[in-house]
């Protein structure tokens, strides 16, 4: 249950949004998330990832996190 709340509370929540009509809206934003390594850091399994791999993967989140946040502004009159 930890393991859901961090990926959750954090930026990993950015897979919460939908697409209707070609129109984007994230469903829940977050301020400020946490880092991906909070909820890497909780699970076993992921422990072999190296600090330059974590940062990697950390880079990927950001980047697809400003995607959504782009496709929201340039999409918000679609539909409207």
């Amino acid at each position: 249950m930890r393991q859901a709340r961090v990926g959750a509370e954090g930026v990993l929540s950015l897979a919460l949004y939908e697409v209707e009509g070609g129109r984007y809206t994230i469903t829940r934003k977050v301020a400020r998330g946490k880092p991906v390594a909070d909820y890497l850091r909780v699970q076993g399994r992921f422990g072999h990832l190296t600090d330059a791999q974590v940062a990697g993967i950390q880079g990927r989140v950001d980047r697809r996190w400003a995607w959504l946040e782009k496709m929201e502004a340039a999409t918000a009159e679609v539909g409207a």
